[in-house]
């Protein structure tokens, strides 16, 4: 990639003809990047984290304007990878928003390991650590569902979403994967969300994240 050239990024405002500051902005694969559609009612932008990640000499200026940055990180990566994510964070911390980190091994196939994750926590400039926690905790956005999720984040307490003591779900499909990180983000950002609101973007359903175990319509993911 050409680092002059900017990284992708899609915005979906408010409504109203508005363009207002991005609230919120996800940061993913391109797999996962459709999440941020359940929040298209509300202020979001989206990046491909690869670009972010190789993009070094790039200010991302932009991000100045959101309150959070949310970022989906895929469970396996390249040796040395938690240090690339480690400047990103970094840089990001630097221009003011929240971050959060999600990973979510069930989504992806042969994660049964989790080593850039245990690399980042031995990293001594690391700002915060992952927490184990599971689907049931953070989102409930599908019912029955015990997907082990990974988080770490620069705002909230320690420990503020438990494990549980199912069987944690080894694999899941694209459509409940999207569904468990959709409702992660609506629990993430409930200081600056309604809580009581209904979050419905281009998938057509509400996505609260009180638990309403809703589901995908079909299509590729």
């Amino acid at each position: 990639m050409d680092e002059r050239s900017p990284p992708e990024v899609h915005n979906s405002y408010l409504g109203g003809g508005r363009s207002p500051e991005p609230q919120v902005t996800w940061v993913s694969p391109r797999r996962t990047a459709s999440v941020a559609s359940a929040f298209c009612s509300r202020n979001a932008q989206t990046y491909v984290l690869h670009r972010l990640l190789v993009a070094t000499k790039i200010a991302f200026d932009e991000l100045r304007l959101a309150k959070y940055v949310i970022v989906e990180v895929p469970p396996k990566a390249v040796g040395g990878f938690e240090h690339s994510l480690l400047k990103l964070v970094q840089k990001i911390l630097a221009l003011g928003p929240q971050v959060a980190i999600l990973v979510l091994p069930a989504a992806r196939q042969q994660a049964h390991t989790m080593m850039w994750v245990n690399r980042w926590n031995r990293l001594e400039l690391a700002p915060f650590s992952f927490q184990r926690t599971c689907s049931c905790q953070l989102g409930r956005a599908v019912a029955g569902l015990h997907a082990t999720i990974y988080l770490a984040r620069s705002y909230g307490s320690v420990g503020e979403y438990a494990t549980c003591g199912s069987i944690p779900t080894t694999g899941i499909t694209g459509q409940a994967a999207l569904q468990v990180l959709a409702g992660a983000v609506a629990d993430l950002v409930t200081p600056l969300w309604d809580t009581t609101s209904e979050l419905v973007g281009e998938f057509g359903v509400p996505w609260n994240h009180l638990g309403g175990g809703t589901t995908l319509p079909p299509g590729d993911h």
